[in-house]
């Protein structure tokens, strides 16, 4: 924290920098995203795409979080054009514009899995442990009596998703969870008091590796605690997979950093070589997702998405 405050007190972006646990420059080697058709006929380029693209690539390599918000930024504006073109829509409406982007790509999904599992099944830990903790510490405070208004989104909505696979978790991990925690509302705030920090990671780690086998297995067994011991299989369908990495990961990540509910990722003071790679890997699939939803839309060519295969070798393992 003595580190943030002195610079920000006086700021120096090479310090800055310095600060970032940099492990390579994926420009060096990223396929862009081009049709090269936009040289023949420029206008029939996304122009508010393109810039935010151009923001994606100021920031990186060095800042793979902001990128990837800005990748978000473009990847809103392709699934706001399914709402658009569609007479019955009345407004823009996020939940809406993802879902039809999920129906698309889940619709041509013999096309597009071959894009999209390769950065699937290379999720990182941490990913899964940030979505495993937000779900968590949302079930603790749910079941703590507070105001809906103290509930993350990312947590209703996974709520909302996930119905029967969300009473199985509140039956195990959230009932396990909750057992350690103490919440409290102290001023605006919720303080969870959680009074077996050992405990809490194991918990939060071993419900993301459930997490990891739904996504890359297509199945997992939990075990019920409460109000019974019961052995529950839990089952993914394709469809399942893109719901979640869209909606609980990237939509989920977008929302935290955007709203301000957290601290700027790499900036934390628990940001490490891991945050970098996390963030990388996000940035990386966030990407072929638009490029999927520039190709849906025949703004992007069969052939132009086909070269974006070779991004697949900047996934950092």
């Amino acid at each position: 924290m003595k580190n943030s405050l002195k610079l920000i007190k006086r700021y120096d972006k090479s310090t800055h920098i310095s600060r970032i646990h940099v492990q390579r420059n994926i420009l060096d080697s990223l396929e862009f995203i081009y049709e090269p058709n936009w040289d023949i006929n420029p206008d029939s380029a996304p122009y508010e795409i393109i810039t935010q693209l151009m923001d994606c690539y100021y920031c990186l390599p060095e800042r793979p979080d902001l990128a990837s918000l800005f990748c978000w930024q473009a990847i809103n504006n392709s699934y706001n054009q399914y709402l658009l073109a569609d007479p019955s829509t009345q407004r823009l409406q996020d939940t809406k514009g993802i879902i039809e982007l999920i129906s698309h790509i889940h619709g041509n999904a013999t096309k597009y899995l071959p894009y999209l599992m390769p950065y699937y099944m290379n999720i990182t830990d941490k990913t899964y442990r940030y979505v495993a903790s937000y779900i968590l510490k949302g079930y603790a405070i749910d079941q703590s009596g507070f105001s809906k208004k103290y509930l993350s989104s990312s947590y209703v909505t996974f709520k909302k998703k996930f119905p029967s696979i969300f009473q199985i978790v509140a039956n195990s991990y959230g009932y396990a969870y909750h057992s350690i925690t103490s919440a409290a509302l102290i001023g605006n705030r919720v303080l969870l008091n959680i009074n077996d920090s050992d405990k809490s990671r194991k918990i939060i780690h071993s419900f993301s590796l459930k997490l990891r086998e739904l996504i890359e297995n297509g199945t997992t067994e939990i075990d019920e605690k409460y109000p019974t011991s019961t052995r529950q299989t839990i089952n993914f369908s394709d469809e399942d997979k893109i719901t979640f990495v869209l909606f609980s990961i990237l939509y989920a990540s977008r929302c935290n950093n955007f709203h301000g509910n957290v601290a700027s990722r790499l900036n934390s003071i628990y940001a490490n070589q891991e945050s970098f790679t996390m963030y990388t890997n996000i940035f990386l699939l966030e990407y072929i997702t638009l490029a999927i939803s520039l190709n849906e839309q025949n703004i992007l060519s069969d052939s132009s998405l086909s070269k974006l295969k070779a991004n697949e070798s900047l996934i950092i393992i």
